[in-house]
């Protein structure tokens, strides 16, 4: 082989390396109300390796076990977002709530309740979210998702009656829905109205004629789908799904209960390298020192510091906890050298105590310093507590 064919040959394996790499399938269970777990999966065989339970932050200081039932992840911050069920089964808590989740952990963050449950979630190309709502009002509906509160805005009437698995995704900016099980139609759904409009019929499915619970799309624009077995409805497969033609391929069985599923985005930031996770180390406490004015920053230097953190840490997995709050508002973290995003790390309300997980970039510069803003009008007080870092 001459020494241009094998540049050539180097560069399209590392470039598909790079792509490998750089997007993760997430999965996670949660259908009938049981108790949930996280999962990255082989898009390829299906094949699951387990992060981690889910479970939201209780008052006894443990966690308190959630379902998901639909996962998506914002297309320019990265934040992995899930939807929880309509059902208790498994003794799962929060009903028919949005939150947020450590895509290192599996640990959720409540942001608020939804009034109906909805069956999956997916975010369009501007970071909107919108939910298929599936509760036992009908006709079933779209609805826009409050990514502050939870609140649910209705975006017209579906004139669909009764739907059954509830897969929603966008693909090339097309919202597509799957509502009728793998032997029904593949729906693409109006955003603006609400209505939907029939395609071709799924078929070839491993599980018919089970229900599509969730679909997600990868980078490159191919439709995933989770297939349920309709004569045993834990029972689950990886599907890929032809938006064309209909037709369902297998891609291999996931865990029992699977319900939602979502990829990485491409061009997003991720955490780069190895995850080393730490004892939980606490690293600020403002009670102990200075609250944070309004619209005050505090830096606050982790690469190298105290904890354990290696000094040559690309990011850190955080857990953040907002107290002594005098006025609404949120905080944002990020790497001290760059420029605060508009978007928040934790929100909160006055006199309320609120916590959640994150993971943040920490300075470029040697530095190894992170921010943290306070996006409100009154004082509050932050307490970090560092449980990983990646290098």
């Amino acid at each position: 082989m001459s020494r241009t064919l094998c540049a050539l040959a180097l560069a399209l394996v590392t470039a598909s390396d790079s792509r490998a790499v750089a997007q993760i399938l997430y999965a996670a269970t949660g259908s009938n109300g049981v108790a949930g777990n996280l999962y990255t999966v082989d898009p390829a065989t299906g094949v699951s390796t387990l992060v981690g339970p889910t479970g939201i932050p209780n008052f006894l200081g443990g966690f308190s076990s959630i379902g998901l039932t639909g996962l998506a992840v914002h297309p320019t911050t990265g934040v992995l977002y899930g939807v929880t069920p309509n059902l208790s089964g498994g003794l799962t808590t929060n009903l028919r709530s949005l939150v947020k989740i450590n895509p290192a952990t599996g640990n959720a963050t409540l942001i608020g309740p939804m009034v109906n449950p909805v069956g999956d979630i997916a975010f369009d190309a501007g970071g909107t979210l919108y939910g298929w709502q599936a509760g036992l009002t009908t006709p079933r509906s779209l609805v826009r998702i409050n990514l502050l509160t939870g609140v649910q805005t209705q975006t017209g009437n579906s004139g669909l009656t009764g739907t059954s698995g509830n897969g929603l995704s966008f693909v090339a900016g097309t919202l597509y829905l799957a509502a009728n099980g793998s032997g029904g139609a593949l729906r693409t759904v109006n955003t603006a109205s609400g209505a939907t409009t029939a395609g071709p019929t799924l078929s070839g499915a491993p599980q018919v004629p089970g229900a599509i619970a969730a679909l997600a799309v990868d980078t490159s624009g191919i439709l995933f789908g989770v297939n349920t077995n309709q004569a045993d409805p834990a029972k689950c497969n990886l599907v890929v799904i032809d938006p064309t033609t209909g037709a369902v391929h297998d891609r291999g069985a996931l865990p029992d209960q699977t319900d939602a599923i979502a990829f990485t985005k491409s061009g997003v930031t991720t955490p780069p390298g190895t995850y080393f996770p730490l004892t939980p180390c606490r690293v600020l406490d403002t009670r102990t020192t200075a609250s944070i004015p309004a619209g005050g920053t505090r830096a606050l230097t982790l690469a190298g510091g105290a904890c354990g953190i290696a000094a040559a840490a690309k990011a850190v997995s955080l857990n953040v906890t907002a107290t002594n709050v005098a006025a609404t508002g949120h905080l944002t973290l990020y790497a001290a050298d760059q420029v605060a995003p508009g978007t928040s790390t934790i929100s909160f309300d006055a006199g309320r105590t609120r916590a959640n997980n994150a993971i943040v970039q920490v300075a470029t510069d040697g530095s190894g310093t992170i921010n943290i803003l306070n996006a409100s009008a009154g004082l509050v007080d932050v307490v970090v507590d560092v449980n990983g870092f990646f290098q």
